[in-house]
């Protein structure tokens, strides 16, 4: 089943639907830790926590005790989103 995601983007709510369920996703994506999402997205470490709190990034998924990351796919779509929605 496709798993839907809202994101916000200033006035903007961007609704992303990928085609591949979560066990599928998890099955094929490279995980990302936070220094590299830092260095894909932009935001600095506390920017990035405080859009996740906003819901403007996507909550990353637990990998350890002590440890997060985000899938490279929803890292990539979240970037493609908003784009389409800055260029609105």
């Amino acid at each position: 089943m496709p798993e839907q995601l809202a994101f916000n983007f200033g006035e903007n709510v961007a609704v992303y639907s990928s085609r591949q369920s979560r066990k599928e996703r998890k099955m094929t994506d490279r995980m990302l830790r936070r220094p590299e999402v830092e260095s894909l997205t932009g935001p600095s470490k506390s920017t990035l926590y405080r859009m996740i709190a906003r819901g403007d990034l996507p909550v990353p998924a637990r990998i350890g005790e002590r440890a997060v990351g985000w899938y490279s796919r929803t890292v990539q779509d979240w970037l493609a989103l908003r784009h389409e929605t800055e260029m609105l």
